[in-house]
């Protein structure tokens, strides 16, 4: 597989779990689903940029003020919202993915000794090709190794969540449907965050 076709089939998983997660979440009464369904979107935005090697740098600022904020939000969210309707995955799937996204933010320009002489102009960080092929920092590497197994690990549950559900529910969109949205969403997160290892 091309670089560019995994990065195409990144896009693809995240476009299509971000919009997915956005149109069901708006559907509902609660303003909290709102919100958080609107953020889902934003930070599946935030990865695309992420994936391709041009877009990367774009925004960088408003990007870390992003993924920041929605690790707060979903932080805080038990506070708004009935925990009793959320289990622990759900209610720490979307904090672990903005903290990573903020750490994977932070970190790309300084993921790989040497790098800052192999960047664009203007300082954007790589993208998915961002090692080149060169040594990854120790200490990215560990952390990197830590979210990788954490995503693979939610990305899984999410999964084996989608295919139990779908077996009792089937009204569309449903449970199941959802989940199986957060789990490309979670094994998307691991081909990112394996990327810096």
């Amino acid at each position: 597989m091309t670089p560019d076709s995994l990065c195409w089939i990144l896009t693809l998983v995240f476009a299509a779990a971000g919009a997915f997660t956005f149109c069901r979440g708006v559907r509902r009464a609660s303003a909290v689903d709102r919100v958080g369904a609107t953020l889902h979107l934003a930070l599946s935005a935030g990865m695309i940029t992420m994936v391709w090697p041009a877009t990367a740098g774009v925004a960088r600022v408003p990007q870390l003020l992003l993924y920041g904020g929605s690790a707060v939000w979903f932080a805080v969210l038990p506070a708004f919202d009935a925990p009793a309707r959320r289990g622990k995955l759900e209610l720490g799937f979307p904090v672990a993915m903005a903290a990573a996204a903020l750490w994977m933010a932070l970190t790309m320009p300084v993921a790989s000794p040497g790098m800052a002489a192999e960047m664009p102009a203007g300082g954007a960080h790589a993208g998915m090709s961002m090692t080149d092929g060169a040594a990854t920092a120790p200490h990215v590497a560990v952390v990197a190794v830590v979210w990788t197994v954490i995503f693979v690990a939610a990305g899984t549950g999410w999964l084996w969540r989608a295919v139990h559900t779908a077996r009792v529910r089937r009204s569309f969109p449903s449970p199941a449907a959802q989940a199986l949205a957060n789990a490309a969403m979670g094994l998307g997160m691991a081909v990112m965050t394996g990327a810096l290892v």
